[in-house]
């Protein structure tokens, strides 16, 4: 049986022409076809982040932090914005685990690491 994602999958959706293995499979491939809308739509804004993230590195390398011709300079920058990145990425993997724990603390060290982000 194929899955039509607007009979099977709406809320409120009467299965009850199934048994109940069928109606746990309907319910089970309705998750992952939800999981795949999602990443679908989610994949162009994370790709619209990374992009910002470069592209205020690129700013700040060639505009205002001026003289690019200094490469111990230069070298000294790209190494802090790697470590920034990287230290920003490994605390919003700390939040999401710790967010099954407790929400709370999950998202106040997510807007810490936020602040942090735009303070650097």
């Amino acid at each position: 049986m194929a899955l039509d994602y607007d009979t099977h999958c709406e809320l409120g959706a009467d299965l009850s022409a199934y048994s109940s293995a069928k109606q746990g499979e309907i319910r089970s491939a309705c998750t992952t076809a939800a999981t795949v809308l999602f990443l679908v739509y989610a994949s162009p804004f994370v790709a619209v982040c990374c992009n910002v993230v470069l592209c205020l590195f690129c700013f700040l390398q060639g505009v205002v932090l001026g003289d690019i011709n200094d490469f111990n300079r230069v070298q000294k920058i790209l190494k802090q914005f790697v470590v920034m990145v990287v230290l920003c990425i490994g605390g919003v993997y700390a939040s999401v685990n710790l967010s099954s724990a407790s929400f709370k603390l999950g998202a106040t060290i997510l807007a810490f690491l936020a602040a942090a982000f735009v303070v650097f």
